[in-house]
């Protein structure tokens, strides 16, 4: 059997942990907001508007907003 280091590429959630804003995009606390995968890419849809990112994009966006943002790993 093949072996792989490839990791699925799936939708995320994240919960908003306060009330904040990013590029005119609005997330409100205690939201849970959609990262959706798709083409390579993921969308991540706020109150008013989306964000698009690589993977890379998407880990370094987990980490820049972890005092704003939690990613919600059961739902």
């Amino acid at each position: 059997m093949k072996q792989t280091n490839e990791i699925a590429m799936v939708d995320r959630k994240f919960r908003a942990l306060e009330n904040f804003e990013a590029e005119d995009r609005l997330f409100l606390e205690g939201e849970v907001y959609t990262a959706f995968y798709e083409h390579g890419r993921y969308i991540l849809v706020a109150e008013n508007g989306e964000f698009s990112f690589t993977k890379l994009g998407m880990e370094n966006l987990v980490k820049d907003w972890a005092g704003s943002f939690e990613e919600v790993l059961n739902t």
